[in-house]
């Protein structure tokens, strides 16, 4: 069975024949789908600040989660007026 694999900078799965494996001096194993994740890692940017990275939106989703959450508790008096329901 082949496997896919997922690129260790922007988490996106790899196909077998696509992307690069890249072995450190040290041991550790990096699968990149493209040169612009390799580079990205290269230069050491975290993936959790690149828009386009799946990390970015994981934390990106928990964020805003956490901030309606927040408004919800903080503006539950907000629409407790019929009238004004209605109005904008």
């Amino acid at each position: 069975m082949v496997s896919i694999r997922k690129c260790t900078f922007c988490g996106k799965n790899i196909e077998p024949g696509v992307g690069k494996m890249v072995v450190d001096a040290a041991g550790s194993v990096s699968f990149y789908c493209s040169s612009k994740c390799q580079k990205n890692a290269e230069l050491g940017r975290s993936p959790r600040k690149i828009r386009w990275t799946g990390q970015y939106r994981k934390e990106k989703l928990i964020r805003v989660q956490h901030l309606r959450g927040a408004e919800s508790k903080k503006g539950s008096k907000k629409e407790s007026d019929p009238e004004k329901k209605g109005q904008k």
